[in-house]
């Protein structure tokens, strides 16, 4: 059974499909972007596998019951390469937030090559804008 089937649906609100789709992320010439989404009784959890990134490179934002994430890194050119496969990586994502998670109640930590984001159930979804700082 998928984790889609699993999900209870009066507990998910309006959220996208697109939000527990596995190719969410996907870039044409970039890796994919590995996803878990957790539900537990007050909380969503989404884990985003993003190695080779550092912290400042991440912006998550909500504005209108909307969560984008976005991640772009660029290798310097400061460097003396002996061989360069790669420069650039980056990638983005947005999807609607269920209407019990409000912007308010978002937090986010990027550690060991994860971005963790805990998205708490409250009440009702607000159309604040917030900029989601990363621990």
């Amino acid at each position: 059974m998928s984790v889609t089937e699993n999900l209870n649906k009066k507990e998910i609100g309006s959220m996208v499909q697109d939000f527990w789709d596995p190719e969410f992320f996907d870039e044409p010439n970039e890796p994919k972007k590995a996803v878990n989404v957790i539900e537990r009784d007050t909380k969503f959890k989404i884990e985003v596998l993003a190695p080779g990134f550092r912290k400042k490179d991440f912006s998550v934002n909500v504005e209108n019951g909307i969560l984008n994430i976005l991640a772009e890194h660029e290798a310097g050119d400061e460097e003396n390469y002996l061989r360069r496969e790669f420069s650039r990586s980056s990638f983005c994502g947005a999807f609607s937030l269920p209407e019990n998670v409000s912007p308010e109640h978002i937090s986010a930590k990027y550690r060991d090559g994860i971005l963790s984001l805990t998205l708490r159930k409250t009440g009702k979804l607000s159309s604040v804008k917030k900029h989601v700082k990363i621990s």
